[in-house]
């Protein structure tokens, strides 16, 4: 079974890989299909409203401390954002 699964996991990430987002790609997306506003993020996330609004507009990046609040709020990976701080660079 566990090579089974090695096996999978490799010949996705050759032939299927997953696409890498920008960080205000990926939160747009993230806060659409939560249907919240940037309001809402930032009081749940205790996140300033302005920073968010810099990091959707791309004007601003995220420090490690609102990645992990993001990810944790929207019940996804800290790694999908690392992932695309990572591409951006």
């Amino acid at each position: 079974l566990e090579l089974l699964s090695s096996l999978v996991e490799r010949y996705e990430s050759i032939d299927h890989p997953t696409p890498v987002s920008s960080v205000p790609a990926l939160l747009d997306h993230l806060m659409e299909s939560k249907g919240v506003t940037q309001a809402d993020v930032a009081r749940a996330t205790e996140i300033g409203r302005s920073t968010v609004s810099d990091v959707l507009a791309g004007r601003r990046e995220l420090s490690l401390v609102n990645i992990v609040r993001l990810s944790e709020y929207f019940c996804v990976d800290a790694t999908l954002f690392l992932d695309a701080l990572r591409k951006k660079r």
